[in-house]
């Protein structure tokens, strides 16, 4: 792993300081049941993720009514923040692109 590890929004609404706990211990199991109990730690994220969506809607954001753009420059903001230094770069110049076109269609209307 290159870098340290960051929790993103996702990470921290479907995990939880029990579910780290469990998995700590993985390692310390009898093999033949390290995959069983490893099997069921992801279990318990995926029934943490399911409860994380409303019954109605697919949707975890908490962004309001923002249009697309401006959820496009956050999302890329918050991938920046798991990217290494080269990605981050590559995407900071992403950002600034996205940046000039829209001033350029501002400017067009």
């Amino acid at each position: 792993m290159d870098q340290e590890y960051k929790p993103t929004l996702f990470d921290m609404q479907t995990q939880s300081h029990d579910l780290q706990i469990m998995k700590a211990m993985v390692p310390y199991l009898e093999l033949n049941r390290q995959k069983t109990f490893a099997m069921m730690i992801k279990f318990m994220e995926l029934q943490r993720t399911l409860r994380s969506f409303p019954d109605t809607s697919l949707s975890i954001q908490s962004l309001g009514q923002e249009s697309g753009q401006e959820r496009m420059m956050r999302m890329l903001s918050d991938i920046s923040e798991q990217c290494n230094a080269q990605e981050r770069e590559n995407l900071d110049m992403l950002l600034n692109l996205v940046q000039i076109m829209s001033v350029s269609d501002i400017m067009s209307e």
